[in-house]
């Protein structure tokens, strides 16, 4: 009975080539449509869902009131923030501070301008990437060493082992390798080639790491003990600022108080598609972008099947001698049924492959 249906499914969708290419054709490009936009959508939400625990990893964001000016959110925070979190709230397990600069990198004849974080060493923690070569344990400690990606090792060491070797930021200040890190992925908001400490002689504000309130110019990443910690941590803040923050300088206003600063915590896997703001790692995405395109997607979808249920039905409906034959032959109803939905979803399937 099955090869029957299957046999006269064939012959009626060559018999109708023209209806059988435009449902086959219409449909497939439809899904077609969807499946590029699913996967567009489905790379969009999954920005830094590969950190390990993302749940619990959020950043430290700034929002500053300043008289005259509209309310400015900024990603970065002040210097010391972190310090002084890590004392005022037993939630946090760790937290880390990192900012990016361009400096330039000298092994031998080769030199390259690199963007490179200046961070604590718990910035290793929070990333989880595995070791190439080294250690990860005390592996910035030093104020001279440094931690590098594999990308950036081959650019500078080749197929050679560059664990313990040298090479200089800035044209003279060596720093030494003492870890090679695998790549970061492409889905992530983070962007650097190497790693150095915030005590690195070539970084500038190392002076002003635990004390000075006016530079606001550090991503600061916070590792709560569980994900529901992160509201009692961002409820207490306020009360932190009130606490901590003494008078500050931002833009050549002189502020104080949690009238004039807001802390606000935002989730590691909201930064890409939440977060505008210019002083982001790199340029993000945005979630309007993404309810359009699932508009889009979900639009092509509803046309292509509108579109393949109509020339459906009329196929069918041109084909009413064949049921009067078939029911005066003893074809039970149940088994036209079969028959005609037999034929949809070969089409359907048919779609599908094409798409």
């Amino acid at each position: 009975m099955l090869k029957n249906y299957l046999v006269i499914a064939y012959r009626n969708l060559i018999r109708h080539r023209l209806y059988s290419v435009i449902n086959i054709f219409g449909l497939g490009l439809g899904l077609a449509c969807l499946f590029i936009l699913g996967l567009q959508i489905n790379n969009e939400l999954s920005f830094d869902k590969w950190l390990p625990d993302n749940e619990r990893i959020f950043r430290l964001e700034s929002t500053y009131h300043i008289p005259g000016r509209d309310e400015a959110t900024r990603a970065t925070s002040m210097l010391p923030a972190k310090s002084f979190l890590e004392k005022d709230f037993p939630q946090i397990e760790i937290a880390a501070r990192a900012q990016p600069f361009s400096v330039s990198i000298t092994r031998g004849d080769t030199l390259f301008n690199e963007q490179i974080f200046y961070a604590d060493p718990e910035i290793l923690e929070i990333l989880g990437l595995k070791t190439i070569e080294g250690e990860l344990s005390g592996a910035l400690e030093d104020p001279t060493a440094i931690v590098i990606t594999k990308t950036t090792k081959e650019k500078y060491f080749g197929d050679q082992l560059a664990l313990g070797e040298t090479i200089l930021i800035d044209g003279d200040v060596p720093f030494k390798v003492m870890a090679v890190i695998e790549d970061l992925p492409d889905e992530t908001h983070f962007v650097f080639s190497a790693i150095a400490p915030l005590m690195a002689p070539t970084y500038y504000f190392r002076q002003y790491v635990d004390q000075d309130w006016d530079v606001a110019t550090v991503h600061t990443y916070l590792k709560v003990k569980s994900p529901s910690d992160a509201k009692i941590v961002e409820a207490g803040l306020p009360n932190f600022i009130q606490r901590n923050v003494p008078t500050f300088n931002i833009a050549g206003a002189q502020l104080t108080g949690p009238e004039a600063l807001e802390f606000s915590l935002r989730s590691v896997g909201e930064i890409h598609l939440y977060s505008s703001d210019s002083r982001n790692l790199k340029p993000g995405g945005n979630i309007f972008e993404i309810y359009a395109l699932l508009a889009i997607a979900i639009l092509i979808l509803g046309i292509s099947c509108v579109n393949f249920i109509n020339l459906t039905s009329a196929l069918f409906t041109n084909r009413w001698h064949e049921i009067v034959i078939r029911k005066i032959c003893g074809a039970h109803r149940r088994q036209l049924v079969i028959q005609f939905l037999g034929e949809s979803y070969l089409l359907v399937i048919l779609s599908l492959g094409f798409g």
